[in-house]
């Protein structure tokens, strides 16, 4: 896989750069070494109905396995419910997919919406003095016209996180818009 664009939100990049350059080393080194596997799913969407297209699992899977073995880890906390009268059997966490030092990251090959959790799951672990900084791993828009509908996109995400100025998130992010060439 390749990075093809890169966003720097709230000096995300520049903080990863000159705090962490062994972490950026290796988020950039994960992604050059993921390979991405043969279009498997077929579409039963009715616009592309019978379609072989790139699976998000097997993609996550690929890059998932690269950051493993470079030492990124899941990171879970548990919660409290802090809501007077509220009770609830489940105990509800927030989790990070990769930590590494300071440093969190996502790879987002889900629906659009999951791309703002990521966002939220980055400033609740960075309020908690956590983390310095998230990545964010996302699809071009290219590489997405290769998926099923309704899948997050760089384009998209930096559009929301230009709107939005350092109102949301209030965290420095490095958003790295991937293809698979």
């Amino acid at each position: 896989m390749k990075i093809k664009h890169e966003y720097s939100h709230l000096g995300g990049k520049e903080i990863i750069q000159t705090c962490f350059p062994k972490l950026k080393r290796e988020i950039e080194q994960a992604i050059a070494h993921a390979r991405a596997p043969a279009k498997t799913k077929i579409s039963r969407e009715k616009t592309m109905r019978g379609q072989m297209l790139y699976s998000p699992e097997a993609l996550n899977n690929s890059l998932e396995k690269e950051l493993r073995r470079l030492g990124w880890q899941r990171k879970r906390v548990y919660l409290g419910i802090d809501v007077p009268g509220l009770t609830s059997k489940r105990k509800p966490f927030k989790e990070l997919d990769y930590v590494k030092g300071r440093v969190a990251a996502e790879v987002q090959f889900g629906k659009y919406f999951a791309m703002q959790y990521d966002l939220q799951k980055f400033q609740f672990f960075y309020n908690r003095n956590e983390i310095d900084a998230g990545v964010e791993i996302v699809p071009m828009s290219s590489l997405t016209e290769q998926m099923s509908t309704g899948v997050s996109y760089y384009e998209m995400l930096v559009g929301d996180l230009a709107r939005m100025g350092r109102t949301f998130p209030p965290v420095p992010v490095w958003v790295l818009g991937i293809d698979v060439k």
